[in-house]
């Protein structure tokens, strides 16, 4: 008997003691468990905010793309020079290091670094895949313009690999310099390709070499 009452008292002092218990939300943030970001009807999860598995499926995804950019990068490699990656960021040798190309599932990037710090974008060549009855669509075309393509991989080579085989032609291949510079203020970054070398303009902060071998005159220089 005395057993029951002192197990009745350990109950009722166990009880007490969720009852004065602060509630959860009087707990800090961090005791709180982990914080979800709450997704809106119609709107798109941040790439930030993926979990675990969703950044794998990211980098899955990402794998057939770094292929192909891998086998472009074969054929333009007596111009671009060797191919050496980290992950998803690609230099060739003949670029100065602060020339960057990122790869990955809906777009090829070309940016240029000052002192570790992305300083401007050259070329943002992205894709914005849409389903329709016949395939897919580049979503950012305007209508007039879209071409249909039997799947996401022709997608990706016509709209983004061959965008930037032209990019490559038309913009990179004339010019021998890139200046980079800042606003008035020090506020904005800014860079601009060069064919020649010009005198240094206001805000210039510094200037690459884009070829470190080659042909002396741009107009020589070819794509094979």
């Amino acid at each position: 008997m005395f057993i029951a009452i002192r197990t009745c008292s350990k109950r009722r002092q166990c009880s007490q003691r969720r009852l004065t218990r602060r509630p959860i939300h009087a707990h800090p943030r961090e005791f709180r468990g982990p914080v979800r970001y709450r997704v809106k009807r119609g709107e798109q999860r941040p790439w930030y905010q993926d979990k675990a598995s969703g950044k794998r499926a990211r980098q899955i995804a990402g794998i057939p793309c770094r292929r192909k950019f891998c086998a472009w990068a074969e054929r333009v490699k007596n111009l671009m020079g060797a191919l050496t990656s980290t992950r998803s960021h690609y230099r060739f040798s003949n670029l100065p290091k602060a020339i960057i190309f990122y790869v990955a599932p809906e777009c090829i990037c070309v940016s240029v670094s000052y002192r570790g710090t992305c300083w401007d974008v050259l070329a943002d060549l992205d894709v914005a895949p849409m389903k329709v009855d016949d395939g897919f669509v580049d979503k950012f075309t305007v209508p007039e313009w879209r071409v249909i393509h039997p799947d996401l991989d022709t997608l990706w080579n016509v709209e983004v690999l061959d965008a930037c085989d032209r990019w490559l032609r038309s913009r990179l291949v004339p010019a021998e310099y890139i200046v980079l510079g800042t606003s008035r203020g020090g506020g904005a970054t800014w860079a601009e390709l060069h064919s020649t070398n010009l005198p240094a303009s206001r805000g210039e902060v510094t200037r690459y070499r884009i070829w470190k071998r080659g042909p002396a005159s741009s107009h020589q220089r070819s794509v094979s």
